[in-house]
């Protein structure tokens, strides 16, 4: 990984989600003079070895399975690959490789800079991108990982919400993010999430002085000192990179989709704290990639 987006991985399994997540890859490649690297991999049961001679009907050329597969699966890369606007000036590769999904994945990603993926698929044969790998993706790739739900529209990243707490993980979103207002010139704007005490609503809650007499309200409190930790955070990271920053006060998963509603692209570190505790590794990212209006770019640690 460099200082230029050069390099998108996209996994494919045919999907309708897969297909999003390759327009929206086209589209920010395009944009960025960068090249596609398009992915599928065979998920063969373990019986079925490559050598297997295998033919279709009674006279059928006899072939290997192997064959069969590689040539099914790319047929169907060049269908995709039909399916994109004309016009786009992005070089798009084709690989097709043998193996374990998330392992064929992790590894191929060590040389792009992104990878964007779909989080929905059918079942079957060579459908594997679940939204249970698309979450082990998160867990497992280094660099930033974009999950796309189908009815995503391929747009540019010109709006970003950045999910923020002071932690290693934040630090690596806010330098992700700071990166695409290089390339693509995007508007960053940092959500905090207050944590609401647990089991109590903050409506006509006080936080008491020393003097008895001092009130102040739970939301005013809690909002002044996260606005004292997290800004000059923010600050410190995106240096002289304009940002409107917000601090909330909620659940990070019904806060954070809500603050992304007219946003392209939501950003989130994988290793949090408070709020964000194993942010990307557990149910509160994954509600948040299923739920957030836009895709979402995960990350476990910066490059940049």
């Amino acid at each position: 990984m460099g200082t230029r987006l050069e390099r998108i991985l996209v996994p494919v399994d045919f999907g309708d989600a897969a297909v999003a997540a390759l327009r929206l890859a086209v589209t920010w490649a395009d944009a960025a003079g960068a090249r596609v690297d398009l992915l599928h991999v065979i998920d063969a049961p373990a019986y079925l070895s490559p050598q297997v001679s295998v033919a279709y009907g009674e006279g059928g050329n006899i072939t290997t399975f192997d064959e069969v597969v590689r040539e099914e699966a790319i047929g169907q890369l060049d269908e995709l690959v039909k399916k994109l606007p004309t016009g786009l000036r992005t070089g798009i590769d084709v690989e097709v490789v043998r193996g374990d999904p998330l392992t064929a994945i992790v590894e191929r990603a060590k040389a792009d800079d992104l990878v964007i993926v779909g989080t929905h698929a059918k079942a079957g044969l060579g459908r594997w991108m679940l939204g249970t790998l698309a979450d082990k993706l998160m867990r497992s790739v280094d660099g930033p990982v974009v999950t796309v739900h189908e009815s995503d529209e391929a747009r540019l990243p010109e709006k970003i919400v950045v999910a923020v707490d002071g932690s290693a993980g934040s630090r690596a979103a806010l330098l992700e993010a700071a990166y695409f207002h290089q390339v693509f010139k995007s508007e960053i704007t940092t959500v905090h999430v207050v944590a609401e005490p647990a089991g109590l609503g903050v409506e006509g809650l006080f936080v008491i002085g020393q003097d008895a007499s001092e009130r102040t309200s739970f939301e005013h409190f809690a909002r002044a000192h996260a606005e004292q930790e997290i800004l000059p955070f923010v600050r410190e990271v995106l240096t002289d990179i304009p940002s409107t920053d917000t601090v909330e006060i909620g659940a990070p998963a019904d806060v954070i989709p809500a603050a992304a509603e007219s946003a392209d692209l939501v950003m989130m570190g994988t290793r949090g704290r408070t709020g964000l505790e194993r942010f990307a590794l557990g149910s509160v990212a994954t509600r948040i990639t299923r739920t957030a209006p836009c895709p979402v770019l995960t990350i476990r640690r910066s490059a940049r």
